[in-house]
């Protein structure tokens, strides 16, 4: 549990994020991908490290749900929570702590209110599917 709230309220947010981040990614495709023109076979049993790990499956209905509520934040505080779940890789691998300061500073807000639009959000998570 985080901040006494269930793990399954972090699930959901996560299952919104990872609907956020789903899709084709805009743009051309790499170059790599157009040039064979050979058959690509599956990997031998001996490669499967190498394959990548099926995605979490992503229920759509329940992050539509999320998002909803996301959308009816303050613009500042959905920026809290890109900063959160979406959008974390501009963090780079900071601990927490110092991601969190780092964009009370990129969003001019200060900690305290940072940690109270993160708790209130997941409030709202868990009351709507309670």
């Amino acid at each position: 549990m985080d901040e006494g709230f269930p793990r399954w309220v972090e699930y959901e947010i996560h299952n919104w994020a990872r609907a956020q981040w789903d899709g084709e990614w805009p743009g051309p495709r790499p170059m790599l991908e157009e040039l064979p023109d050979f058959c690509d076979f599956p990997p031998h049993p001996g490669n499967w490290e190498e394959s990548e790990p099926d995605p979490v499956p992503i229920n759509y209905e329940r992050a539509q749900q999320v998002h909803a509520l996301y959308e009816s934040l303050p613009l500042v505080e959905q920026r809290v929570i890109q900063a959160e779940y979406t959008r974390r890789a501009e963090y780079g691998d900071l601990p927490v702590h110092l991601r969190q300061a780092s964009a009370c500073r990129k969003l001019g807000i200060i900690l305290p209110y940072y940690k109270i639009a993160l708790g209130n959000f997941k409030q709202m998570v868990m009351e709507r599917f309670q």
